[in-house]
């Protein structure tokens, strides 16, 4: 994609959406890993920097670290986006939905990106995660705990196995905490999650509807598919069935 708009149009994608107006506070970008001085594209940074063209657009980027890790590929990188001035946003875009999986990936794989300890800190994933998700939607009203703002707020147990010892609560919640810590989310003023427990819907029927439904698209793949290959062709399980 990112070198077909080189070639149709001399502009990367980010100059393309600049042109003709897209780009602006009210775009928000699924992933935006693909801007000019990325390594995997080989085309370097001239003139305006991608990353300088989001940042006076004032346009958000949602970072979903997980669905690109697992074609091997990453944003290059989140601290560099934030340094710009771009504003990033963390979201999920394959299973499971988890938003601190999400969160912990996000700063691992900027470390990586940028060969350092220092990247990616807790406090620049955690403000993606609230602030700047609240921002690229365009309410002040969300995101934080502040007078005037809606009442959301997670309690997440510190005292689990996998969170002590505990000394910064923002350090554990990205690097350590798992959904089993969450014990209480309320939204705006009404609890969701009691103990754990997902009030608003009953979640083992939610399992159960998810499985059929699935197992039902996995059986007509060979109707849609172009060379007619069943679930297992396209995606070959693990390890071969036990035949014994």
């Amino acid at each position: 994609e990112f070198q077909n708009m080189i070639r149709m149009y001399k502009m990367t994608p980010v100059e393309f959406l600049r042109h003709t107006g897209l780009l602006g506070p009210d775009l928000i970008i699924g992933h935006g890993w693909a801007v000019a001085g990325h390594p995997l594209l080989a085309y370097p940074e001239v003139g305006s920097s991608d990353l300088q063209i989001l940042a006076e657009s004032g346009a958000t980027v949602s970072h979903d670290p997980l669905v690109f890790l697992k074609r091997g590929n990453k944003m290059h990188s989140h601290s560099r986006y934030l340094q710009a001035g771009v504003n990033v946003s963390i979201g999920c875009d394959t299973s499971p939905q988890d938003m601190l999986n999400e969160m912990r990936l996000a700063s691992y794989v900027t470390k990586l990106a940028d060969w350092s300890c220092f990247s990616g800190t807790a406090a620049e994933v955690h403000t993606s995660a609230t602030l700047g998700g609240a921002r690229g939607i365009g309410r002040d009203d969300l995101g934080r705990l502040a007078e005037g703002c809606l009442a959301d707020i997670a309690v997440v147990n510190m005292e689990t196995i996998n969170n002590v010892p505990c000394r910064d609560p923002v350090k554990n919640l990205v690097n350590c905490a798992t959904r089993a810590d969450v014990e209480y989310v309320i939204v705006n003023g009404e609890v969701v999650v009691d103990g754990g427990r997902l009030l608003t819907i009953d979640e083992g029927r939610l399992v159960e509807e998810v499985q059929r439904t699935t197992e039902a698209v996995w059986n007509r793949i060979k109707d849609n598919h172009y060379q007619g290959l069943e679930s297992d062709d396209v995606s070959p399980q693990s390890y071969k069935p036990w035949e014994g």
